[in-house]
């Protein structure tokens, strides 16, 4: 059996976490199709984030937060490109669509490719 070098391992790593992204975007386009179909309505949720967070086991706060990511990313290419590309965690991504518009998300990718997300939710 092969042992991976350092740089394999690395890569590996890398090709890992960006299809990780990709995976998480779609789960946001998805729960943005579920809560504008109200597709949760019959599951006992009082509302669509609601049912994000039992159905997935995180919190509410969280929950809201990705169903507000999950609309504002229909509107912003540029950062759902990054996303799947694994250019920006989930966490940046939801911090930057609380604020980003189709006309500043290229300077705001930019910007928090370089900063962690609380430097971003700040």
């Amino acid at each position: 059996m092969h042992d991976p070098s350092d740089d394999e391992l690395i890569r590996r790593a890398d090709a890992l976490y960006a299809s990780a992204c990709r995976t998480q975007r779609q789960l946001l386009a998805t729960i943005a199709e579920v809560d504008r179909r109200e597709a949760w309505i019959d599951s006992g949720a009082r509302d669509a984030a609601h049912w994000v967070s039992i159905r997935f086991g995180i919190s509410f706060w969280r929950a809201l937060r990705w169903l507000a990511a999950a609309h504002a990313l229909e509107s912003l290419p540029r950062i759902a490109e990054a996303f799947e590309r694994g250019e920006l965690s989930i966490d940046k991504v939801v911090e930057l669509t609380r604020f980003a518009t189709p006309e500043t998300e290229s300077r705001l990718i930019r910007w928090a490719e370089g900063v962690a997300a609380g430097a971003i939710r700040e």
